[in-house]
């Protein structure tokens, strides 16, 4: 019974093997090499055309420079995307940002106000002590300079 399992499931582990190599040769290594024939197909066409002395070499340099600067392009595209999101977004949190900003500041204001009503109540009792012993100390001295 095990050797059956164990069968069974070597052949799943080909199968599957097996349709990985058949996609990775068409998927992968079948765009690659149509890629590099044509590279190859466009840079002999341009050598043949400029070694028979034409005219026209300035204007394959200039197809050449031109398919030179399009991967540059490319990886460019992504970070301009990125950055044109951000603008705009940017631009959208502006708009809505004075709303939001005004109901927090209101906010704070009475968490300001809260506190020092708070801060004012808890520090009275100690404020009203600090008088009441000021002015018996005050006393004390005026009677004490009368004495002398």
């Amino acid at each position: 019974m095990e050797e059956q399992t164990i069968a069974t499931r070597q052949e799943d582990k080909h199968e599957s093997l097996d349709k990985h190599h058949r996609q990775s040769t068409w998927q992968i290594l079948a765009p690659l090499f149509l890629v590099c024939v044509l590279v190859l197909t466009v840079a002999v066409i341009i050598a043949i055309n400029a070694g028979q002395g034409g005219g026209d070499v300035s204007q394959w340099a200039d197809t050449s420079f031109i398919i030179m600067l399009l991967p540059a392009m490319l990886i460019v595209l992504f970070p301009l995307v990125l950055l044109v999101g951000l603008v705009y977004l940017t631009a959208q949190l502006l708009k809505k940002l004075p709303v939001y900003s005004f109901s927090t500041q209101q906010f704070f204001k009475r968490v300001t106000k809260f506190v020092s009503i708070w801060a004012d109540r808890s520090v009275k009792p100690i404020i009203v002590l600090q008088e009441i012993l000021a002015g018996v100390s005050n006393i004390g001295e005026c009677f004490s300079r009368k004495s002398k």
